[in-house]
């Protein structure tokens, strides 16, 4: 009996505990890396505020395609200094998180991704921190903070990164002995940061000391007999001299090799620029789905308002104007529920208002989002843009999904006139400007709006403008790393959903798609105003469903059906949860205890 109450023990635990599990698992970029501590709003003053280190923090956006692509080389630079620990470390925080909007916003980043220096003992991170806006490579990044770190006031938990001067050579020297039992003298050029992160990736090995010399020290260069530069030399306490050799001109990695072989570092890994590039994408193609649905586009009007606006705490003039068109465009264009449409204009005529205001504060428009009673959804669900996992898709199919479907709106003008749908592209391309947060997809996206003004001369053209932007850039980002394998970047329409918009004898992987330009418009306004909704009107379809493809058409057949819960649903399963723990308990209160009863009976019985 006493095993079978371990066994319902154990039953109870596994029970409750796994579902909640289920519940709080986030993925993350950066999650399980060793070398890249996760920080959120409750954790990043305890770990950057007043502390004894230098910090480089990354400020990213899970659904950011080029936050995505950048993790990669974050992880192999966090392998790459993982000795310089003790004098800068690195940090990440996800700023899509809701919970993390406030700490993002306090440090004014509105653009992904974010790359901040902490300097040591640091009081205010959001006035004294650093933004790092070089390049985004290894290379640089390890150069910056070495820079960064030569800034700091220097005190005991710093190594000293400065040439040595000839006269105070002899005198560390004989300081040296007492505390370090060896010493590694480093002759290369002022320019060169070899010296500099060696020193560094020595941080560790307290009984080891650095020396830089200049190599015009011709004295010092004499003495330990160099013939050239960079040369690094292994100097004992009982003054033996042994010179680490490796190839002329070697790059940092072999000299830390040769330090692990003499036994004066730890083991880690160092970055490789040979390493080998996996394929994370598959050769299919999924099924695209038959229509559009309003979740997505109820979703990412939700995820703009509730988060990308949020990480800014106020607005300029034009930012101000910006938003007040697109909030405009909407309130005309979208193909939304009446209550929805309600706010959309409610909104507009409150945003028209401030219009001649210099600034204005975000925390005023989410108050008003807020007093507005269930005027946008309070959770973000997506349908047709749900990737195969959570930092997929999303967001940016969403918005384009969105800017689609508002170009293709039979919208009117507040003179009752059809609106010109070159405002509406106009408003689009002002809305990413300020309001789109990856700044490379932003890039992009503008540096192709430039031809909007010669290349857009009716309102097909800026139909079809938009859907050649967005081709362009599916096919720039293909093959990017934050690519959804299970959805594959392709040209739209796929062969199988419009079989009229490309030109004969056209293949469907073709790379130089001849487009019928007449078709292609056609397919797109009825492709983007066939919207799909619930039986009664509301803005929460009760199924989502995937076309298959037809057979024969090249394209692997997938798909699949899911159904979303409503508050009553969710909490019905609430109580049926609670009630099944209670019965769980009871049920082994009831067994622990009838063992017990026997056990009592018989020793009554035998006495």
């Amino acid at each position: 009996m006493a095993s079978y109450r371990y066994l319902y023990f154990f039953a109870t635990i596994l029970i409750l505990v796994l579902p909640w599990l289920g519940l709080n698992c986030k993925a993350e970029l950066y999650e399980g890396i060793t070398n890249i501590q996760s920080l959120n709003n409750d954790t990043l003053d305890r770990y950057l505020v007043r502390s004894n280190r230098c910090w480089l923090v990354q400020f990213y956006s899970s659904w950011c395609g080029h936050c995505q692509s950048f993790a990669p080389t974050y992880i192999r630079l966090g392998e790459d200094v993982a000795g310089w620990k003790s004098v800068i470390a690195l940090a990440a925080v996800d700023c899509s998180d809701v919970r993390n909007v406030p700490v993002c916003r306090r440090h004014h980043v509105d653009a992904f991704p974010t790359f901040k220096l902490v300097n040591l003992m640091s009081s205010d991170l959001s006035k004294t921190a650093i933004v790092y806006d070089g390049e985004k490579n290894i290379q640089d990044m390890r150069t910056a903070m070495v820079d960064h770190i030569i800034k700091q006031h220097w005190n005991r938990n710093l190594p000293w990164l400065h040439f040595v001067k000839f006269e105070h050579f002899r005198a560390l020297l004989s300081n040296m002995l007492p505390i370090h039992h060896a010493a590694i003298v480093i002759f290369e050029d002022s320019h060169s940061y070899l010296g500099r992160e060696l020193a560094l990736d020595l941080t560790s090995n307290k009984e080891m000391i650095v020396f830089r010399v200049d190599r015009n020290k011709k004295l010092l260069s004499a003495k330990f007999h160099v013939t050239s530069y960079p040369s690094v030399y292994f100097l004992h306490r009982n003054s033996k001299i042994v010179k680490i050799a490796v190839k002329s001109n070697s790059s940092r990695k072999l000299y830390v090799k040769s330090f692990k072989n003499m036994g004066l570092i730890s083991s880690f890994k160092l970055n490789s620029t040979n390493q080998k590039k996996t394929d994370l994408h598959n050769h299919h193609l999924p099924s695209v789905a038959a229509k559009v649905n309003i979740i997505d586009l109820d979703s990412a009007i939700t995820f703009a308002f509730r988060r990308e606006l949020c990480l800014k705490s106020t607005l300029n003039k034009n930012e101000t104007l910006a938003l007040r068109n697109f909030v405009m465009i909407l309130s005309k264009c979208y193909p939304g529920s009446p209550r929805r449409m309600k706010f959309l204009q409610l909104l507009y005529k409150w945003m028209n208002k401030r219009e001649y205001l210099n600034q204005i504060s975000t925390e005023q428009i989410t108050t008003f989002i807020d007093s507005m009673n269930a005027s946008l959804p309070k959770k973000i669900v997506w349908s047709k843009c749900m990737g195969s996992h959570s930092h997929l898709r999303g967001y940016p199919c969403g918005l384009w999904t969105l800017f689609h479907t508002l170009m293709t709106q039979n919208c009117q003008s507040n003179f009752g006139m059809a609106m010109d749908r070159r405002k509406i592209l106009y408003g689009v391309r002002n809305f990413v400007q300020y309001f789109f947060s990856c700044q490379k997809c932003r890039y992009h996206f503008l540096k192709e709006a430039a031809t909007i003004s010669s290349t857009v001369k009716s309102n097909d053209d800026a139909v079809l403008w938009l859907w050649r932007a967005h081709n362009k850039a599916n096919s720039r980002l293909k093959d990017d790393k934050s690519t959804d394998p299970e959805f594959p970047k392709v040209q739209f329409p796929p062969l199988y959903l419009c079989p009229t918009c490309r030109l004969p004898s056209q293949s469907y992987n073709d790379s130089t798609i001849k487009w019928n330009k007449d078709n292609v418009l056609k397919f797109l306004q009825k492709f983007y105003s066939d919207i799909e909704y619930n039986e009664n009107g509301a803005e929460l379809p009760l199924h989502v469903n995937y076309v298959r493809a037809p057979s024969g058409s090249g394209v692997i057949q997938m798909g699949w059906d899911v159904s979303l819960m409503n508050t009553v649903d969710i909490s019905f399963c609430i109580i049926m949860y609670l009630t099944a723990g209670v019965i769980i308990f009871y049920m082994y209160w009831y067994f622990c205890t009838r063992g017990k009863y026997r056990k009592l009976c018989k020793r009554k019985i035998t006495y």
